[in-house]
């Protein structure tokens, strides 16, 4: 190596130490340490309806900040952005073009993390708890990565409800919880069904997805309600589309029955709309590369302290049911994840550079992987008309 790189290599090395140790620094905003993101060692293609396997070459920077991360979004405890460099060196000591990428890497997420709000971790009950992900798990809510869903608003910060799913199910389902429609059940519903929802039309409705076209249920925690379907622990869905469908309206009636009287406010129920649907190979994705976190309900009772005179409701319909809520109900770096801004707040635009960036290198190797995978099925086709006899470049002429 000539004396000219080899200087620059070590003046680059230096600078990403520094990078490195800044990023490690006990005084430093551990949510800084969370914008530090490798690289998904899968993604879902909906072109080909499968995961597709990014080729990460492992002596690449990427690859081996995918080691320092574990294939995660956020920097799991205990490890060191330092001890990440220093890998690098010793793995591509001489490579100009990895010590130049893990520099331009750890820059932008200091750049990012520059502004970022001082983070205090606060004292409330652990109602929840990160948990191992099963697709047919009932219970369980997955909370989006801040930085995992810029490009889908309706599940970006999200707080999704997974629905059990049954064996051998090509799909899976979930119900969308932070997101308020601002609208009243009275101004959804066509007028001529009014009657039917009696105390329910004062109450706020959800949009709870996407898909379903318009499609009306009520989560509920009362087991007796009938034609009532169990998601999780105190917690059912009644299909309001079905009991109209099948002109059978005992369900509502007994919903109505239980509410009636009684304020919305202090009525444990939500009306959604619609609902969201993943592919399992998909959902599997996303939750392998952390996209969402899986927390696990512990408790189906509210954190909020709860008086004797009032009734405890369960977590789900209580305030702190949202995005900010859940995590600061979690422990360790999950809790760090609040402290990231919205990319439209003033701290936000700091780490919209790191995203986009983020972003479209996956898009760069989801596009390499395509074309690999291509010429290998063209390569195989060649072959197998050589085998053949067939000349590729005469057409049958029969």
């Amino acid at each position: 190596m000539k004396r000219g790189n080899r200087e620059l290599i070590r003046s680059l090395y230096k600078k990403t130490l520094k990078l490195g140790a800044a990023l490690d620094s006990a005084e430093g905003n551990p949510a800084k340490r969370a914008l530090l993101m490798g690289l998904p060692k899968k993604v879902w293609y909906d072109g080909l309806k499968t995961t597709i396997g990014l080729n990460i070459p492992k002596n690449s920077y990427h690859g081996i900040l995918n080691e320092f991360t574990r294939g995660e979004n956020f920097k799991p405890e205990g490890q060191s952005a330092v001890q990440s460099v220093k890998a690098a060196w010793r793995t591509n000591g001489g490579s100009v073009e990895v010590a130049f990428a893990a520099l331009k890497g750890m820059k932008l997420v200091l750049d990012a993390g520059a502004n970022l709000p001082a983070f205090k971790k606060k004292r409330t009950p652990k109602a929840l708890k990160l948990s191992t992900m099963r697709i047919n798990g009932k219970g369980k809510l997955l909370v989006g990565h801040p930085l995992a869903s810029l490009l889908n608003p309706l599940l970006h910060r999200s707080l999704v409800l997974l629905t059990p799913t049954p064996a051998g199910s090509p799909t899976a389902k979930g119900f969308i919880m932070n997101r308020p429609s601002g609208k009243k059940l009275r101004e959804v519903v066509h007028s001529s069904w009014g009657n039917q929802f009696g105390p329910l039309l004062k109450h706020n409705v959800w949009v709870a997805g996407n898909e379903g076209s318009n499609h009306l249920s009520v989560l509920h925690p009362w087991r007796d309600v009938p034609k009532s379907v169990g998601v999780g622990k105190g917690l059912y869905v009644l299909d309001l589309n079905e009991v109209f469908l099948s002109n059978d309206f005992k369900p509502l009636e007994s919903i109505k029955e239980k509410i009636s009287g009684k304020p919305p406010q202090s009525v444990p129920i939500k009306i959604l709309l619609n609902f969201v649907t993943w592919d399992v190979g998909e959902l599997q994705a996303s939750l392998t590369n952390n996209h969402f976190l899986s927390l696990e309900q512990v408790s189906p009772i509210a954190p909020a302290k709860a008086s004797v005179r009032k009734p405890k409701h369960q977590y789900i319909f209580s305030k702190s049911c949202s995005w900010h809520g859940a995590l600061q109900s979690c422990s360790g770096e999950a809790e760090v994840l609040t402290a990231i801004p919205e990319l439209t707040s003033q701290f936000g635009q700091s780490f919209k550079p790191l995203a986009e960036a983020h972003h479209q290198l996956i898009q760069t190797h989801v596009k390499n992987e395509l074309e690999r995978r291509k010429l290998e099925k063209n390569s195989k086709k060649s072959a197998q008309k050589r085998v053949r006899g067939e000349s590729p470049l005469v057409a049958n002429l029969a």
